[in-house]
C-alpha cells in the first residue's frame, strides 16, 4: 500500500501573490490564515526579507520591510489596509 499523499490537481488559474508589510509584532502572523483565505491564496510565506525570491502565484507573503521589492503582477499592501479590506471596510480588489 502506498504512503504517498493523494494527488491533488493544481489550480487552473492561481491568483497572484499578495505581499503584506507592517512592523514586527503588528499582527501579520496572527491574522495570516484569515488573510490567506480572504485573498484566496494557497500558502503563507512568513518573515520574507523583502529582497529574495518568493512565489509569484498563490502565496500570502508577509514582511516587515516597507521597501520590499515585488514583481509587476504582485499586489503589495500595508497590513492596516489588508485588515480593512478583510473586515469589509473598502475593498480594493
Amino acid at each position: 500500500m502506498s504512503t504517498r499523499p493523494p494527488y491533488t490537481e493544481p489550480r487552473k488559474n492561481p491568483n497572484p501573490s499578495v505581499v503584506i508589510y507592517g512592523p514586527q509584532g503588528c499582527g501579520k502572523g496572527l491574522h495570516a490564515q484569515a488573510l490567506r483565505e480572504h485573498f484566496d491564496l494557497d500558502t503563507i510565506v512568513d518573515e520574507w526579507d523583502g529582497l529574495s525570491k518568493y512565489p509569484r502565484l498563490g502565496a500570502l507573503v508577509l514582511t516587515n520591510n516597507p521597501d520590499a521589492v515585488t514583481g509587476p503582477t504582485t499586489r503589495a499592501m500595508h497590513f492596516g489596509a489588508a485588515m480593512r479590506e478583510l473586515n469589509g471596510e473598502g475593498s480594493q480588489r
